[in-house]
């Protein structure tokens, strides 16, 4: 897995401006709370960006630094680039609203 360091940017996909969580990105047993969710990641916006657009072309993003979410209650990164999908992660512990609030 790649390092993350605090400066690298975290994109996520947004659908009509808005984050939207899938079932399967929520823990079994607690709705409201995010696990396994998709993000990509990179040392700059641009570079995270161009790895969310090749799966999912002119997709809308929301973007953070690692360094404002890292220190969140529960907040778990993991790297997922299975498949050759470079720079993706997997976000898991926070709360969906939370994950909204941080990525729209």
């Amino acid at each position: 897995m790649d390092e993350i360091e605090d400066n690298w940017y975290i994109v996520r996909g947004l659908k009509n401006g808005k984050v939207e969580v899938s079932n399967d990105e929520r823990v079994m047993g607690d709705q409201e709370v995010v696990a396994n969710m998709s993000v990509y990641a990179a040392p700059s916006k641009d570079e995270a960006v161009k790895y969310l657009h090749n799966h999912r072309p002119n997709a809308e993003y929301g973007a953070t630094q690692y360094g404002k979410i890292k220190r969140l209650s529960n907040f778990k990164i993991v790297s997922d680039s299975t498949g050759g999908n470079k720079g993706h992660y997997l976000i898991s512990g926070i709360t969906i609203d939370k994950a909204k609030n941080i990525f729209s």
